[in-house]
């Protein structure tokens, strides 16, 4: 069994897979017993692998880490990714909001297409440890001991832990004298403390709602336990322990409710003048003013239904969401690697690429195209330097 190697990848997710199918002589270990559970599942099965759009355009869309992502972005933008799935036998096509997905509309296609173009892949294979010794790495294994130049590290974060995403990164980049950042769910749906009621399933389209002071606004699904959308999963990498959200569901003035035709009951009238879902209207107006009519409302009432459709406020929070997020907030801390090639700045040889990486993207497609990117990156460094 062969047991020395040019470049020993350790992860066999969506970046690993792509890293190692452009590099020869590159063994990538998995440890769980098949490679790109995680990307199967993308996209809702159907992987939406990039985001159509110039690099100057995409980068805005990594929050805080544009500056270190820039580099890979542009050294291999989505049209790069896009062309490389075609060599690999995968079509694609681009949807009206620029998420592009392979033709089949199968997430396998691109998983099988990514496997068929590795030179090795050894799956129940986790390294034990990594040392540099003389220069060289020395990876252990279970059942083996493997030696390389480089090595490079395409982990994942520590959602969706049935795929093998357990955050492995920190026990194998310390003894680098690289560090993680902490780990936090990022793109999830949000638990709603005083949740509102039976509207599991309702969407409601251009939905404004401010969270701990800041503005957002699109398509926002009620679900059994909060909201999720694109929206709120892009807003969702922002809650703390003591978050807020205040939601405006219209922005109806008190003086009109007054005024709403009179003998119209409350729920039908303000369902009517807004043009809300009538299921949320009257979860959000019932407990107040149960069958009564428009002229029967207090004054008091009214101050009622106003702030529940204007201005309903809950404690938010992301807690149990945090292996069900799509993707990881927090890795391998950026500063100690250099964003032009994604090599550790502190060991010459030793790389990490991908999820692991402290680098998140909003929902469309944004992360894989950041992971297949700097995959392309680390690839290309280590490439030149064998020439």
């Amino acid at each position: 069994m062969k047991t020395d190697y040019g470049t020993i990848c350790v992860g066999g997710g969506a970046a690993g897979l792509y890293f190692a199918s452009l590099v020869p002589d590159c063994l990538l270990l998995e440890k769980t017993d098949r490679v790109g559970s995680k990307l199967l599942l993308t996209g809702g099965g159907m992987c939406n692998f990039t985001h159509e759009g110039e690099p100057y355009e995409i980068v805005e869309h990594y929050y805080d880490r544009k500056l270190f992502a820039s580099p890979s972005i542009y050294n291999h933008p989505p049209k790069d990714i896009i062309r490389r799935f075609e060599e690999l036998g995968v079509p694609s096509f681009t949807r009206e909001d620029g998420c592009v997905f392979p033709r089949s509309r199968k997430a396998e296609d691109v998983v099988n297409a990514l496997k068929g173009a590795c030179s090795e892949i050894r799956t129940n294979s986790a390294p034990v440890s990594i040392r540099k010794v003389d220069g060289r790495f020395v990876v252990r294994t279970k059942d083996a001991v493997y030696t390389c130049d480089n090595v490079v590290l395409a982990t994942g974060g520590d959602t969706w832990p049935e795929t093998g995403s357990t955050g492995d990164a920190a026990s194998y980049v310390k003894i680098f004298g690289n560090r993680v950042t902490s780990l936090r769910p990022g793109l999830c749906q949000l638990r709603l403390k005083d949740r509102i009621k039976n509207v599991e399933g309702v969407t409601v389209n251009d939905l404004n709602f401010t969270l701990d002071g800041k503005h957002y606004c699109g398509s926002v699904l009620f679900t059994r336990i909060g909201i999720t959308g694109p929206v709120v999963l892009n807003a969702s990498r922002n809650v703390g322990k003591t978050s807020r959200i205040a939601i405006h569901f219209t922005d109806i003035r008190r003086s009109e409710i007054k005024t709403l035709p009179q003998s119209k009951v409350v729920s039908n009238a303000i369902t009517e003048r807004t043009g809300l879902p009538e299921s949320i209207v009257k979860s959000l107006v019932l407990p107040i003013a149960y069958d009564k009519r428009i002229a029967q409302l207090t004054k008091e009432e009214i101050a009622k239904i106003h702030e529940q459709l204007t201005n309903y406020r809950t404690s938010v929070s992301t807690w149990g969401e945090g292996k069900k997020g799509m993707v990881t907030c927090g890795g391998v801390d950026t500063v100690g690697l250099n964003s032009k090639t994604l090599q550790s700045k502190t060991t010459p040889g030793f790389y990490a690429i991908g999820e692991c990486v402290d680098v998140d993207g909003e929902c469309g497609g944004y992360n894989l195209t950041f992971a297949f990117a700097s995959a392309y990156t680390a690839a290309q460094s280590i490439l030149k330097g064998r020439s």
